[in-house]
């Protein structure tokens, strides 16, 4: 069995059949960084949403987006008019979070997402606290 590796980030491996070299796999690294694995590793963000984020129903709609997604955390709305976000998820689910996260809700003007990585914790769901 061969095993080579591109410079295009291509595995591939042979193997020898009847005395003939056979290509039995070939796969790309991003196959494999955003495939099985990333579905497996969690991730947490910090997320702090400025402009007109509340009064619009943003913590609902962040809850319904996150649930949807299957990302974990709390939402809650912040003193000064912001609305900070824990997530844990998957990387791709996060980064289709953040996505949203920089839309919103229709009455929702988004002027700036702060983004930053934690410690995963745990969350069990994701809740709306005060």
């Amino acid at each position: 069995m061969d095993i080579e590796f591109s410079g295009t980030g291509v595995i591939q491996i042979h193997t020898l059949f009847l005395f003939r070299q056979v290509r039995i796999i070939s796969i790309s690294l991003w196959q494999i960084i955003e495939g099985p694995m990333a579905e497996i590793i969690k991730i947490h963000k910090n997320i702090i949403i400025k402009g007109r984020v509340q009064g619009v129903g943003f913590r609902f709609a962040s809850r319904t987006m996150a649930t949807s997604l299957g990302i974990k955390g709390f939402v809650k709305n912040m003193y000064n008019g912001d609305v900070y976000i824990e997530a844990e998820g998957t990387e791709i689910q996060i980064k289709h979070f953040i996505e949203w996260c920089h839309k919103g809700p229709g009455y929702a003007n988004i002027s700036d997402v702060i983004i930053e990585d934690s410690e995963v914790k745990g969350f069990q769901f994701f809740d709306i606290t005060h």
